[in-house]
């Protein structure tokens, strides 16, 4: 029984980390640095820039790859359910935000 509560606990820790740190009003969003590389930007958010166009990967869809992942390959951080849990939470709380699924921008 307690297995479900450690899941949904970091369930909802990782909604609220995660709307703090991608929230674009988030005043701990607007102090993060940003490293980018050439035509990659892989903090805070990841982006690649290919001819004039913006291709964006939310943190949901990466966090849907990673816990996929995690199921075929329960080895390492990938097997503790409160990882899963935190991912989860991630991939909510990615997908209700307003531009969740634009995934090309034209650069500006």
């Amino acid at each position: 029984m307690a297995q479900p509560r450690l899941f949904l606990t970091a369930a909802i820790i990782g909604y609220l980390l995660f709307f703090l740190l991608t929230h674009p009003k988030s005043l701990i969003h607007r102090k993060l640095p940003e490293l980018k590389i050439r035509w990659l930007q892989i903090f805070p958010v990841v982006t690649v820039t290919i001819s004039g166009k913006i291709i964006h990967i939310h943190h949901w869809l990466g966090f849907s790859i990673i816990l996929v992942v995690s199921i075929f390959f329960d080895t390492g951080v990938l097997s503790y359910l409160f990882t899963k849990g935190i991912l989860s939470g991630g991939i909510i709380q990615g997908l209700f935000t307003p531009k969740s699924f634009k995934l090309i921008y034209k650069k500006e």
